[in-house]
C-alpha cells in the first residue's frame, strides 16, 4: 500500500489504465454490494489501489479503468475508477493464469502447453472457433490432456465463450463482469435475449440488487416512471422485507422503501403498480398489508393447520408409563410427557440448563419402549447432529425427513404422503429457527402424527421469513410447558449464569469475583470471560490475540475448537476483514483454489446444495483438503472429517471462509471455544437476542470482548428488530 511519502505509482495526470485485480479478491465491499476497493497490479507489475463501483467486478480480471489518480489522506495514493471495461489478456503470462482460472479442467501445465501451441494473441480466436483443437496441445512432455478433462474442458470453453459475450454486454451498460458467469448459469447462451426483454430479471439472480438490474434497464432507455420498473421495484422491496425476516410490509413502510429504491415520490403510480401486482396474483393485499403471494399462502395454510391441532380433541399416543424411578424427572418434565402423550402439538421451551435435551431423552425412550415411532429433527444439519449427539439417537435435517427434491424444488412429503404413514411422533429440536416455509412444509407432511417443538424463544428469530415458534407462544393455541429449574452441573457455569442474566435484561456476569458476591462462595467453572477494549482497532486486535495465541495457549486448537461470532459483516471487527486476517494467521501457505479460498480454509457452505453425490446444506462448516488444478475440484471434509465429498470449482461460489461467522448464521450450532467482540460499531443490531444467542453457542469458553457501553446498549434492547407476521393473529 502506497503511504503518503511514496512517489505515486504511475502518472498522476493518467485518465486511463490497463490493471489487473488481485486473485483474493476486493479488499472491502460496501453494504449494498456496488462499491468496492481493490488492490491491482498495473503492467509493469506496480501495485495500485482502485476504488470505485467494482463490487461486481472478478478477482484475478484484467480491466481498463478510466478515472482520476487521488492521494487519501490515510491510505496514500489510490485511483478513483469512474468507468472501466473488460480485456482480455495480451502476454502469455496472463494468458496461461487467465486459462487456468477460468476453463476447469486446465491446469498450470496444459495453459503454459495451450498458449506455446497456439501463440499467446492467437489462443482466444482458435478456441473460440473450434474447442475440440483443445485435443492438439501436447506439453513439453508430450503428454495429451486427460480424456475426462479434456471433455470438461471443451464443455468449459463454449461457456466461457458465451460468458465473455455476456461481459461485453455488461460492461456496455456499465456493470462489472463478475456476474457473467452466474447469469449464463441460470438463464443459459440466451441470458443477453433475457436482459433485453427484461433486465429486472437480474434481481432473481441471488446476490444481484435492484441497483445492477436497475442500471441496465436505464442504459436500455426505461424511464424512470415505466411500470415495468415500479412492478420490479415494488418486488423487490417485498423480498427485500422477506429478507429481513417480514412476512408483510405495512403500505406506509412500503412506500417509503419503494420512493427510496425508485426515487419515485408520487403515491399515485405506485398505488397503480401495486394494485396491477395484486391483479396477477403477485402481490395480496389486505387491508393496510402487502404480502408477496407465496408468503401469504403459506402463511395462512399453517395457521389453519395449527388451529386444527389445537382444536383436536386429546388422543392417547401410547399407555400412560411409570415414572421412571432410576432416572431424575422433575414434576415439569413429566408434565410434558403427559402432554406429548395426549395432544396433537406441544411446545417445550426453556433456558440454558434447564433440561430440555433431558426431557427429549426421557420421551423418547418412553415413547419407543411403547413401540412409537419417533423421528428426531431439527431445521440445519449441525442442530440434527448436536440432537443426535446428546439424545443418543439418529436425527435428521427437516429438509431430509420430508424428502426434500432438489429436481423438483418440493418436498415428497406432504398431505399425499404424510409423516404418519411412517411415524407417530415427531420431535423438532432448535424450533426458533423454524422458517415460515420450512414450519408449512413440516405441518403439510405430519398428517396425525404428534408434535413436539421444542426451542428457546429468547435466541434469534430464524434466517428466513417469520417468527413461527415466538407467533406459537404469543397465541397461545398449543400447550407449552417452559423450564426454569436449573441443574447442578449447569449451575456453575457462569456461560449458563451469564446468559440467564442477558435473558432478564441485566449484563453477563463482568467478573468471576462480581458471580462470587452475588451467587455466594459456590465453585463455579470459569467459562465466561470478559475482556474490556475500547476502539474497533485495539478490539480487532484483542480477537486475534485471543483467537491465534490466547486459547491455545489454554488447550483449544484453533482451527477447529475455537470461533468467532460477530454481528455484522463490514467494519474493522466484521465478519469479512476477520475472516481475512485469520486466514492469513491461521491458513497462510495453502494452495489458492478459488477467490480468497485455499487448501486448508475453514468454510461455510451459504445456500443448499442438494447434489446427490455432493449434498450440504447452509451452515454447514467444512476444511478445504485438496485442491486438483486439473479437475477443477475441491475436496471438502465435513462433520468433524465423519464426510467428505468433491466439489467442482463452480460450486464453490456459495462457500465463504468461516474462521469468523455472523451470530445469525451460528444458530443451531455450539463450539468449544466463543470469542464474541462487542463494539459499539455494531450499534444499529445490538439487542438482547443477539448477546443472548452469541453466548449460548459456547459450550466450554465463552470470552466476550469490547465495550460497556455496547453491552449495557445491548442488554437494554430487549426485542431487536421488529418483524411483520401475522400468524400469532390468525390463531388468535
Amino acid at each position: 500500500m502506497w503511504t503518503l511519502e511514496d512517489e505515486p505509482p504511475v502518472d498522476p495526470e493518467a485518465r486511463e489504465l490497463s490493471v489487473t485485480l488481485a486473485a483474493g479478491g476486493p479488499r472491502w465491499v460496501s453494504p449494498d454490494g456496488e462499491f468496492a476497493i481493490w488492490s491491482a497490479s498495473l503492467e509493469n507489475g506496480r501495485p495500485l489501489t482502485l476504488r470505485g463501483a467494482l463490487g461486481h467486478v472478478a478477482a484475478g480480471e484484467s480491466i481498463v479503468v478510466a478515472g482520476a489518480v487521488e492521494r487519501h489522506a490515510r491510505y496514500g495514493w489510490q485511483f478513483s475508477v469512474e468507468s472501466f471495461r473488460s480485456t482480455l489478456p495480451q502476454t502469455a503470462e496472463g494468458v496461461a493464469l487467465w486459462l487456468r482460472r477460468r476453463v476447469p479442467g486446465i491446469g498450470s501445465t496444459f495453459a503454459l502447453a495451450i498458449v506455446d501451441h497456439f501463440g499467446a494473441e492467437h489462443v482466444f480466436a482458435e478456441l473460440d472457433r473450434d474447442p475440440e483443437r483443445l485435443r492438439e496441445v501436447r506439453t513439453k512432455a508430450g503428454r495429451a490432456i486427460s480424456g475426462r478433462a479434456m471433455e470438461r474442458a471443451v464443455e468449459a470453453w463454449r461457456e466461457v465463450a458465451a460468458i465473455r459475450e455476456v461481459e461485453a454486454f455488461l460492461f456496455s451498460h456499465g456493470v462489472g463482469a463478475g456476474l457473467a458467469a452466474r447469469l449464463v448459469r441460470t438463464y443459459g447462451t440466451d441470458v443477453i435475449a433475457v436482459l433485453e426483454d427484461d433486465p429486472y430479471r437480474l434481481t432473481e439472480v441471488p446476490r444481484i440488487g435492484f441497483r445492477v438490474a436497475d442500471r441496465v434497464a436505464r442504459s436500455l432507455g426505461i424511464e424512470l416512471d415505466a411500470p415495468q420498473r415500479l412492478r420490479a421495484g415494488l418486488l423487490f422491496a417485498l423480498g427485500e422485507a422477506a429478507g429481513n425476516g417480514n412476512v408483510f410490509l405495512p403500505l406506509p413502510e412500503l412506500w417509503q422503501a419503494a420512493a427510496r429504491l425508485l426515487e419515485v415520490h408520487d403515491a399515485e403510480p405506485l398505488e397503480a403498480a401495486l394494485a396491477r401486482l395484486a391483479r396477477e396474483d403477485e402481490v395480496v393485499v389486505e387491508g393496510e398489508r402487502a404480502y408477496l403471494a407465496e408468503p401469504w399462502e403459506a402463511e395462512t395454510r399453517l395457521a389453519a393447520a395449527l388451529a386444527e391441532r389445537a382444536a383436536a380433541p386429546d388422543a392417547e399416543l401410547f399407555d400412560p408409563p411409570r415414572r421412571p424411578e432410576r432416572i431424575e424427572v422433575s414434576d415439569e418434565q413429566w408434565q410434558i410427557v403427559e402432554l406429548v402423550r395426549t395432544r396433537p402439538l406441544v411446545l417445550l421451551t426453556g433456558l440454558p440448563g434447564a433440561g430440555k435435551t433431558h426431557t427429549q431423552r426421557v420421551i423418547v425412550e418412553l415413547a419407543r419402549r411403547a413401540g412409537v415411532r419417533v423421528l428426531l429433527c431439527a431445521p440445519t444439519g449441525k442442530a440434527a447432529r448436536r440432537m443426535r449427539d446428546l439424545t443418543g439417537h439418529d436425527a435428521l435435517t427437516i429438509h431430509r425427513a420430508l424428502g426434500y427434491s432438489p429436481t423438483e424444488n418440493r418436498f415428497l412429503r406432504d398431505e399425499d404422503d404424510p409423516l404418519s404413514n411412517d411415524i407417530e411422533l415427531v420431535i423438532v429440536d432448535e424450533a426458533s429457527m423454524l422458517s415460515l416455509e420450512l414450519a408449512d412444509a413440516l405441518f403439510r407432511a405430519a398428517g396425525d402424527c404428534h408434535v413436539l417443538l421444542v426451542g428457546d424463544t429468547d435466541q434469534l428469530p430464524p434466517i428466513g421469513p417469520g417468527r413461527v415458534l415466538a407467533d406459537l407462544v404469543e397465541s397461545d393455541a398449543a400447550p407449552r410447558v417452559h423450564l426454569t429449574a436449573i441443574y447442578r452441573q449447569a449451575a456453575r457455569s457462569l456461560i449458563v449464569r451469564s446468559a440467564r442474566r442477558i435473558n432478564e435484561g441485566r449484563p453477563p456476569f463482568l467478573s468471576v469475583a462480581e458471580a462470587h458476591a452475588e451467587l455466594g462462595e459456590q465453585e463455579l467453572d470459569e467459562d465466561f470471560v470478559w475482556i474490556s477494549r475500547s476502539g474497533p482497532e485495539t478490539l480487532r486486535e484483542a480477537v486475534l490475540e485471543l483467537v491465534c495465541e490466547a486459547l491455545p495457549r489454554r488447550g483449544f486448537d484453533p482451527r477447529t475448537e475455537v470461533m468467532t461470532l460477530v454481528p455484522m459483516r463490514r467494519g474493522i471487527v466484521g465478519l469479512i476483514e476477520l475472516n481475512a486476517e485469520l486466514e492469513q494467521r491461521l491458513n497462510p501457505s495453502g494452495t489458492p483454489v478459488v477467490r480468497e479460498l485455499r487448501v486448508g480454509s475453514r468454510i461455510v457452505q451459504t445456500r443448499n446444495d442438494y447434489t446427490p453425490e455432493r449434498e450440504v446444506m447452509n451452515g454447514e462448516v467444512a476444511f478445504v483438503l485438496d485442491w486438483d488444478e486439473e479437475e477443477g475440484e475441491a475436496l471438502l471434509s465435513l462433520n468433524d472429517g465423519e464426510r467428505e465429498v468433491a466439489v467442482p470449482a463452480s460450486a464453490l461460489e456459495t462457500y465463504q471462509l468461516a474462521w469468523a461467522l455472523t451470530i445469525h448464521r451460528a444458530q443451531g450450532s455450539q463450539f468449544p471455544a466463543v470469542v464474541a467482540p462487542w463494539s459499539s460499531q455494531y450499534h444499529v443490531m445490538l439487542s438482547r437476542p443477539l448477546l443472548y444467542t452469541a453466548v449460548t453457542r459456547a459450550q466450554r469458553l465463552c470470552v466476550l470482548a469490547g465495550e460497556q457501553r455496547a453491552l449495557l446498549t445491548a442488554v437494554a434492547r430487549g426485542e431487536g428488530r421488529t418483524r411483520h407476521s401475522s400468524l400469532a393473529e390468525r390463531l388468535r
